[in-house]
């Protein structure tokens, strides 16, 4: 939400003027500037420079910092680079293969590309590291649809609405994987629901 995307701005500003220059937190201020655009009005390749300026700010840190290689990863992503975003994204994996947060980012570019098979081997892991996190299911749920497998998307949708019951985003990927599972009956359920 635009209030989300304002509250984690601020947050991450704060943890600066806090504790001084940090990775993470350039890392998460970063992420902002990359997805403002999508929530806030205004200029996004000014938003997407504001990113990189936040990525160069953690390579001073580390320079092989994952945070920084995220960053680079989301600003491709938004500028359609595909490749590029796949690129960036596979070595901030790399750099902290414990980065769920870099890891979904790298589904998204994967679907970005169309490439469906990585993009589900990604998510697989995921949800085995993150299994709290909706949207990783429902991404993984999406990526069987993708690739023609509707009732093998339906128990990861499912998981997801029950993990978030009110995520429209859920809802509609749930209905959408059960209408194509010539499920219909049980798809008007998830469509009534918006």
């Amino acid at each position: 939400t635009p209030e989300g995307i304002v509250a984690a701005r601020a947050l991450a500003e704060h943890g600066l003027s806090v504790v001084g220059p940090h990775e993470a937190l350039y890392g998460m201020l970063g992420t902002v500037y990359a997805w403002a655009p999508t929530f806030l009005e205004g200029d996004e390749e000014t938003t997407l420079r504001e990113a990189e300026g936040c990525a160069r700010r953690a390579f001073e840190l580390n320079p092989g910092s994952a945070q920084g290689l995220s960053i680079m990863g989301q600003v491709a992503y938004r500028r359609g680079q595909a490749g590029e975003a796949v690129r960036l994204l596979t070595q901030a994996c790399a750099a902290d293969p414990n980065n769920p947060d870099a890891m979904h980012q790298l589904a998204g570019a994967y679907l970005l590309g169309g490439r469906i098979g990585p993009m589900r081997e990604v998510l697989t892991r995921l949800v085995e590291m993150d299994p709290l996190t909706a949207s990783n299911h429902c991404l993984l749920g999406l990526s069987y649809s993708l690739g023609g497998d509707a009732p093998s998307a339906l128990p990861s949708h499912r998981r997801a609405v029950d993990l978030d019951p009110r995520s429209t985003i859920c809802r509609v990927c749930a209905g959408v994987a059960l209408v194509a599972a010539g499920r219909e009956s049980e798809a008007r359920g998830q469509f009534e629901w918006l």
